[in-house]
């Protein structure tokens, strides 16, 4: 189960800090409110868009426990 620890806004990005299990796979969902933007994502893979949404795989790194990972994005 993943967590939102934090979230950061800029003028074109938006930063997270998630906390998951050690080498766990999720997914966060990103909703395209203008399209034809170049999104783009560190410590993330963005798929394409379904129904408005786009999935953004995050790994996360081995650890015992919950780990966290930082993924921003940008546009």
């Amino acid at each position: 189960l993943m967590k939102v620890l934090d979230e950061a806004r800029g003028d074109r990005s938006l930063t997270l800090i998630l906390s998951a299990p050690g080498s766990a796979d999720e997914i966060v969902y990103l909703r395209e409110n203008a399209p034809g933007l170049e999104i783009r994502a560190s410590n993330g893979s963005i798929g394409p868009a379904q129904n408005g949404l786009r999935p953004v795989a995050v790994r996360f790194p081995p650890g015992a426990g919950y780990v966290t990972q930082t993924v921003t994005l940008s546009w």
